[in-house]
């Protein structure tokens, strides 16, 4: 881990210290603490330092305000000009609040923040970007207490040194290398490039990750597959196969924390790049490696998928009734068995590393992620009399008229899980059918008709007749389209969903609020060796 020079901040005084939550949209340009100017004054001396000086004279103290404020706005000019072309501006949102891509010249430090906000710059080695959110539409007024700063972020059009930015990332300094492909190691070394990882791409020359190209329509290699998962990262092209490129790869594994690949067991042995030859260049090394069984045992040799895993998991037998199981909308194997797995593990050996000074080696099997997810079901259904349930009639599965989704007359539905006995005999109230209030879990006999019946009370209004009678508190909800919940207004206010510069699609950032240690992106969606010279200079000055 690289240690950085730590920040020179100047004593606090009652007046100036302010929790992140509660700062104004000044604090966009993070505010370094100032003394208490009743007691001081500036001085220049030949170098053109100023330096602090006691004094009571109080036309000096005026002229101290004076060149401070001045000195602030022409600062505020120089960041507003210096524009990265080609960016796009629209990165992010303010607290729900998208940022137009166009503006008239800033005319107040307000505005000035607001105008650097559209724009994202790339930044020299060594500088990062300083990023916050504001939540409420209201900018002028302070931060409410649930704003956290950003999750993914505003990309403000301003840098700073390492030792003089306002905040640290969570996992500054830590260098990961990725050699994934596809969504389980992307998505994981995503979330820590939000972190603050310098999470270096490892690319084939030429064709790169082959993500790259999926849905690409204008052949850009920046295809919304690829988009999603490969912001904040750096992208290098070597040939593993070849020599020199081999012995360059080893000269950065000298540097890294943690490597993470996701090919198939014994491939990396056959390049003779495995963790025992790694380990032996940097013993302190994490080599993370995702694979769909694991690398031994019966099935480590067998290639597959999301879907695969899902369906040896057990968990589309016990899905919503259906003749036959479809797949789920979202990869639960890739994210929830894999990438999820694979973070966790990752955080809990760069933590022994600390105590012990040694990497090791982390086995992820997405098969046996995905069982993880099988915690509550699996003991539950076991204890109960039947264990094997047809699909659909599980308690949480389709059984129940309190936990259930049901059609309404115009074709959209309704999520009811009402599940506590409190928000059910409300719902039953609200919809007057307080003969339903000891039914909700919809017990035998006769549970078959009493849920055919409830449907179709359901379907015979519309949806906006439901919500309108049930509100916002017992536990039920409108199923949503994309584009329907990017206008939810939990949403909005989140911050979460941004544009990405480098291929102006939506995304959705790092969902957690770290309030001293945000998570940010710090540059686009890289192309295909875009840092390829940069990373190599940097390790010519390392080694």
């Amino acid at each position: 881990m690289r240690a950085y020079p730590k920040r020179k901040v100047a004593a606090k005084t009652p007046g100036t210290i302010l929790h992140h939550r509660e700062r104004n949209i000044k604090s966009l340009f993070w505010q370094a603490e100032i003394p208490n100017v009743a007691h001081i004054q500036p001085q220049r001396t030949h170098a053109g330092v100023g330096e602090h000086k006691e004094t009571e004279n109080q036309a000096q103290i005026g002229s101290f305000f004076a060149f401070f404020v001045i000195s602030v706005i022409k600062n505020l000019a120089t960041f507003g000009t210096a524009v990265w072309q080609g960016c796009i501006s629209n990165w992010g949102q303010i607290g729900g609040l998208q940022v137009a891509a166009t503006s008239t010249k800033p005319t107040t430090a307000d505005e000035q923040a607001l105008s650097l906000a559209q724009s994202r710059p790339r930044h020299a080695p060594g500088t990062v970007a300083h990023s916050t959110r504001v939540a409420g539409p209201d900018i002028e007024t302070r931060l409410s207490p649930r704003a956290p700063l950003a999750l993914t972020a505003i990309m403000l059009k301003c840098t700073h040194p390492l030792d003089e930015r306002p905040f640290m990332l969570a996992l500054e300094g830590i260098r990961v290398l990725d050699l994934t492909r596809y969504l389980p190691g992307g998505f994981a070394t995503l979330w820590l490039a939000d972190l603050g990882v310098d999470v270096i791409k490892i690319e084939a020359p030429g064709v790169g990750d082959l993500g790259r190209w999926l849905g690409d329509p204008n052949g850009s290699g920046l295809g919304p597959y690829f988009a999603a998962l490969n912001r904040g990262k750096r992208s290098l092209c070597l040939d593993l196969k070849a020599a020199g490129d081999v012995e360059i790869f080893l000269k950065l594994v000298q540097t890294a924390d943690v490597l993470i690949e996701s090919f198939r067991p014994g491939v990396m042995a056959r390049l003779s790049l495995d963790y025992d030859k790694l380990s032996a260049v940097n013993p302190r090394l994490i080599y993370c490696a995702i694979s769909g069984y694991g690398q031994t045992g019966p099935a480590s040799h067998r290639p597959g998928h999301d879907l695969d895993y899902v369906a040896e998991s057990g968990m589309l037998s016990v899905g919503a009734m259906q003749q036959t199981p479809a797949p789920l909308p979202v990869q639960i194997a890739d994210i929830g068995g894999g990438a999820m797995p694979a973070l966790t593990a990752i955080l809990a050996a760069l933590l022994a590393r600390t105590r012990s000074g040694r990497g090791q080696f982390l086995d992820v099997s997405m098969l046996g992620g995905t069982l993880a997810w099988l915690a509550f079901l699996l003991p539950v259904q076991a204890a109960t009399p039947g264990a094997d349930e047809p699909s659909g009639t599980g308690m949480l599965t389709g059984r129940s008229l309190c936990y259930n989704v049901y059609e309404c007359a115009d074709g959209r539905h309704l999520a009811i899980s009402a599940l506590e006995p409190k928000f059910w005999f409300e719902v039953c109230e609200r919809l007057a059918r307080p003969d339903l209030k000891p039914l909700g879990f919809n017990p035998q006999p006769g549970a078959e008709e009493r849920m055919a019946a409830f449907c179709t009370f359901i379907r015979s209004q519309p949806l906006a007749h439901w919500l309108a009678r049930l509100g916002d508190d017992v536990c039920c909800a409108p199923v949503l389209t994309l584009d329907e919940m990017q206008a939810l207004p939990a949403v909005q206010a989140s911050g979460l969903i941004c544009i990405e510069p480098a291929s102006g699609l939506p995304q959705i950032g790092f969902p957690v609020l770290l309030s001293d240690t945000p998570a940010v992106a710090l540059r686009p969606t890289p192309r295909l060796g875009e840092h390829t010279q940069e990373i190599l200079a940097e390790l010519a000055t390392r080694l």
